[in-house]
């Protein structure tokens, strides 16, 4: 420890050896722990928002890379698409099946597109209304907390 700071202390305990101790304001813990609440939430928000903003980039990466390096493989490298046996029998197939139902395939894919955004909704819901952020501390006087806000969500989505 620097020598200069030592004595920098001392002078400031000895100052205050005069000074009465004053009562602490009423609620300045309740403030204190609420500040370190948000911080501390902010934080892993931070963190939660920077995960995932990095999984983005690996999946749509890797993405990219099948789009450009697959066919690039397939073309460039002598094996396409006719020069494996069956191949153009088996894109006529899929191509006559997916006419003939596409209607089921949509069907299909809306009801699991449905069910993926009701448990995102039902996930959100359970997520952000037990935090304790959103309980202990509603927005300003004058607006809706912050459980509420998102049950509106909620029931909007539904």
């Amino acid at each position: 420890m620097d020598p200069n700071m030592s004595d920098l202390d001392q002078i400031i305990v000895d100052a205050l050896k005069s000074e009465p101790l004053r009562a602490v304001p009423t609620g300045l813990h309740r403030r204190i722990e609420e500040r370190v609440r948000v911080a501390a939430f902010a934080s892993q928000e931070r963190r939660g928002f920077q995960t995932r903003l990095w999984a983005s980039a690996a999946l749509f990466a890797m993405v990219g890379f099948t789009l450009v390096l697959v066919p690039a493989l397939a073309f460039f490298q002598g094996w396409n698409v006719r020069a494996l046996p069956g191949a153009m029998g088996y894109f006529d197939y899929l191509t006559v099946f997916f006419l003939q139902s596409w209607g089921q395939i949509a069907v299909a894919v809306a009801s699991g597109a449905g069910v993926l955004a009701f448990a995102a909704v039902v996930w959100m819901v359970a997520r952000c209304g037990n935090t304790d952020v959103a309980r202990e501390y509603p927005a300003r006087a004058g607006s809706q907390s912050t459980t509420s806000s998102h049950l509106d969500l909620a029931a909007l989505l539904l």
